[in-house]
């Protein structure tokens, strides 16, 4: 059985989403906002609220390698088409993990 989280950790899922969305204005948010997951994560362990930490570390991830790739093809032509992917992936992974953090649910549930 999981735990209920702390309303503090709640809060501090709800603000790492935000400041991952702040990122397309201000880029260095998202790092701060993988930095405080990661720190974060460990004190959620056995709520729906660590599977939310977990999902904002890969995305941080799996988008920073998706644009390393995208940059690294620029010359291929491809470049483009990748780091738009990676930027539509990307928002759809935050606007799903807020939506489902709104309902109090795990990001990976259906």
């Amino acid at each position: 059985m999981r735990n209920k989280p702390e309303e503090s950790t709640k809060k501090v899922v709800f603000a790492v989403y935000i400041l991952y969305a702040l990122s397309y204005l201000f880029g260095f948010t998202y790092l701060i906002g993988v930095i405080v997951a990661h720190i974060k994560r460990n004190d959620a362990s056995q709520t729906w609220i660590r599977d939310h930490f977990t999902w904002q570390i890969n995305t941080f991830w799996i988008t920073i390698i998706l644009s390393i790739v995208g940059v690294a093809t620029m010359v291929l032509g491809i470049g483009w088409f990748i780091l738009m992917g990676s930027a539509v992936w990307n928002i759809y992974r935050i606007i799903k993990g807020w939506l489902r953090y709104n309902d109090a649910l795990s990001p990976y549930s259906s």
